[in-house]
Order: structure tokens, then C-alpha cells, then sequence
């Protein structure tokens, strides 16, 4: 259950915590958006997500749907609240996940952990809940009108990704106390679609990217397409489980 715990975890963080204008006017109407995130005090999200796993010859296929909630209690500090559902060889794993006070509870297949995590440094790497990139990470952009708002669609070099997305990796060694330098990440270009309404309120993106990576040695990769719908802002409370105190207390493996 650890391994699957760090799994989504990372997964998620990766993901966590991505016609007619000119380039800069893109760029400048999604600073926009993602300012407009930053600000937002509570979010109530639905995700849904597929991966396809390939390592030592084998390809594994993993899909993963379900709601987070989240309350900003400071500008590094959250709390959260996951319900979610993860498909793996054929076998479905309903998990909920609470994050409090630095602590990461984890319910799943009968277990209840608990695991220290500092997730600040995360926060300080991305300022909202979408992803961040410079201007000069674009290769191309196309704006179109829908519903009432607009659709941006981007697709972003894969070195400028690269540099960010390790630097977001590597704030997991002092998140998670996982060090995962020796992976040696890369990645793809990344395609990126976002839509917001017409006060710039974001509804819903959608990603999709390969990652690579090394795993003792041996070359290994993810290819991600995960799509993430807004349901409210501003307006959401978490109830905790009262029985928080009673998870037993456990580390995520390491990967030296």
C-alpha cells in the first residue's frame, strides 16, 4: 500500500501540484487565469486520469478518477480532502486521503496510515492549482471562443518542462523524505488545454505528456492524460474523519 501511496502521490503533484492571438496576448490572458487561482481560498475539483506504465518490457495501465477539496489555511499551507478511485490490473482500489496539519491519512484496502508530509514547498514551487511555465516554454497556442469564454491550447517544449517539472520532483525529497534525484526525469512535450469563462475563472484543463525516467537503472516511462473540471470555489468546508488519531503512523519507502 506505501509504493501505491507514493505512486499517487507523485502522479498527482505531477500533475498538481499543468485561435487568432498573437502568442503574448495567450500568455498574458493565462497569467491572468492563473492569477485568478491564486487567489481562490477553497476549491472543490473533480480529476480524472489515465497512465500507461512501461517499464522492463512490460506495460501496465492505470486509470484514476475522483474529487479533491481543498482550503488554503496560509499561502504554503493546505488542507485537503481526497476521494478517489484507482483501476490496476483490473482491480479497483478505493482510497481517501486527508491532509492536516503536515500529516498525509491514507484509507485504503482495509488500512489506515498516516505519514508525515510537508507539502510547503510544493506550494512555493506553484503558486495555484494550475500549472506554471515562462512564456518562452510555448512552441505554439491557439485561442478559440466557447461557451461563453475561452479555450487556450498549448503545447510547451519538452526542456523548458523538464526544468520545471524536475524542480517540482525534487521539492518532493523534502516533502515526501523520498529522494527521487537518481531518476533522472524527462519529459515530452506537453499538450495543455484550458477553459475559462469570461471573467477568466478557470473550469476545467486537460494535460497530456510522457514522462521518463530510470529505475535501477533501467529506463521506464508514464505516459499521463489527465483532465481536471472545477466544481466551486470560495464556498468549500472539509469534514475531517473523526477517527484521524487512531491511523497507524508509517514512512513511504525510499528509493535509494
Amino acid at each position: 500500500m506505501k509504493k501505491i501511496a507514493l505512486l499517487l502521490v507523485v502522479l498527482i503533484l505531477t500533475t498538481l501540484a499543468l485561435s487568432g492571438c498573437a502568442q503574448k496576448d495567450a500568455y498574458d490572458l493565462y497569467t491572468a487565469m492563473s492569477e485568478k487561482m491564486a487567489s481562490v481560498k477553497s476549491l472543490n475539483m473533480d480529476l480524472s486520469g489515465s497512465f500507461v506504465i512501461n517499464s522492463d518490457g512490460q506495460k501496465q495501465d492505470l486509470s484514476l478518477s475522483g474529487n479533491i477539496q481543498e482550503v488554503k489555511k496560509s499561502e504554503n499551507d493546505v488542507d485537503m480532502a481526497m476521494n478517489m478511485k484507482t483501476s490496476v490490473a483490473s482491480t479497483d482500489i478505493n482510497i481517501e486521503e486527508y491532509y492536516k496539519n503536515g500529516v498525509l491519512y491514507m484509507s485504503a484496502m482495509g488500512q489506515k496510515l498516516k505519514m508525515n508530509m510537508d507539502l510547503s514547498k510544493v506550494k512555493q514551487q506553484s503558486n495555484s492549482d494550475i500549472l506554471n511555465f515562462e512564456r518562452d516554454a510555448i512552441n505554439s497556442v491557439t485561442v478559440t471562443d466557447v461557451d461563453g469564454g475561452k479555450k487556450l491550447s498549448f503545447k510547451l517544449s519538452a526542456k523548458s518542462m523538464t526544468s520545471y517539472l524536475n524542480n517540482t520532483m525534487n521539492s518532493l525529497k523534502s516533502s515526501l523524505g523520498v529522494d527521487l534525484s537518481k531518476a533522472n526525469f524527462t519529459f515530452s512535450d506537453v499538450a495543455y488545454d484550458v477553459i475559462a469563462d469570461s471573467d477568466n475563472m478557470i473550469k476545467s484543463y486537460h494535460m497530456n505528456f510522457t514522462m521518463n525516467f530510470e529505475v535501477n537503472g533501467k529506463a521506464a516511462s508514464v505516459d499521463y492524460d489527465i483532465t481536471t473540471s472545477l466544481k466551486s470555489v470560495n464556498d468549500v468546508t472539509i469534514t475531517f474523519p473523526a477517527d484521524l488519531d487512531t491511523y497507524t503512523e508509517q514512512t513511504l519507502p525510499s528509493t535509494n
